[in-house]
């Protein structure tokens, strides 16, 4: 962004992925793809929120399995399918997790995670087109 009172806080480019849960390789977690991501880190006081797309591709990498944990802080987690045509068809089916309840997902969905639900591991389990995958925590790093 060109340089202006308030240009700073429009972000355009991804930092280096900053989830990494218990169980979770940092390395793996650089070849996501990141669009946008935002935490206190890049503009002190903002919550932490980070996009990426899911690729049908993505299946060939090594899932790292992320292990149940819980937060002190509230998560949303929004994914949603690629097709303009079926807006609620994901094109992906996805197993996770949530209080020890398995809940497998083909729809495009938004998860409300509040604090202290012990939750993981997520893991797709099929990725016919691209997904694109929003997270949302009420924190300003993810711990």
């Amino acid at each position: 962004m060109t340089e202006s009172k308030y240009g700073k806080y429009i972000i355009t480019e991804a930092i280096p992925h900053m989830f990494n849960a218990p169980g979770e390789d940092k390395q793996a977690n650089r070849q996501r793809l990141d669009v946008v991501n935002l935490n206190d880190d890049i503009i002190p006081g903002a919550p932490l929120v980070e996009c990426s797309w899911k690729m049908p591709s993505d299946l060939l990498l090594e899932q790292k399995t992320i292990e149940p944990h819980c937060h002190d802080f509230d998560e949303i987690l929004v994914t949603i399918g690629s097709d303009p045509n079926n807006r609620h068809d994901l094109g992906a089916e996805t197993i996770f997790w949530l209080g020890g309840e398995k809940h497998v997902i083909n729809k495009s969905h938004i998860m409300y995670i509040p604090k202290g639900l012990v939750h993981g591991p997520g893991t797709f389990t099929r990725i016919d087109r691209p997904v694109i995958h929003f997270a949302f925590a009420v924190g300003k790093k993810y711990k």
